[in-house]
């Protein structure tokens, strides 16, 4: 998956510590708003994370993540425009390999609903993006709610 062009570079998130081999994860990720100022927010086996995830082979951002919404959602979206590129570092755990987010960071807008949503265990929920920041599992994501909460979110 080729990320969108970026002056602002890549901002980083934990670390990666020598000897260990990440995985590397190319994914994508939306902000969706759904006009009364709360985002999309979809809670999984006790975490929560922005809409999106991994990409498959050969697909761009873009399908990436309208895949994604709509697996998650059911929602079709349009309105794309890049926000930023992440890098984040998640340590090994007893279920989990060491791994590396290279995200991208997509502002989205709903267009219509076209299916049901086929991630069963994917339930969505609406959040102001202050509380949003407050529960996001990965940092990364967390950090980007805080942006938006604080008006500092170019775009």
């Amino acid at each position: 998956m080729r990320a969108p062009d970026s002056d602002a570079g890549v901002r980083v998130f934990g670390k990666a510590y020598a000897g260990v081999e990440y995985r590397p994860r190319p994914a994508v990720y939306a902000l969706i708003d759904r006009g009364d100022g709360r985002i999309a927010i979809m809670r999984v086996n006790g975490q929560a994370f922005l809409p999106g995830g991994g990409a498959e082979s050969g697909e761009s951002w873009e399908e990436t993540i309208r895949r994604e919404v709509l697996e998650e959602m059911g929602w079709a979206i349009h309105s794309l425009e890049p926000l930023m590129r992440t890098t984040e570092f998640l340590q090994p755990t007893p279920v989990r390999t060491a791994t590396r987010i290279d995200a991208t960071f997509v502002r989205a807008a709903l267009a219509e609903r076209v299916a049901d949503p086929i991630e069963d265990d994917h339930f969505l929920d609406w959040l102001d993006p202050a509380d949003a920041s407050e529960i996001l599992t990965h940092r990364s994501h967390s950090w980007l709610a805080a942006l938006l909460a604080e008006n500092r979110l170019d775009g």
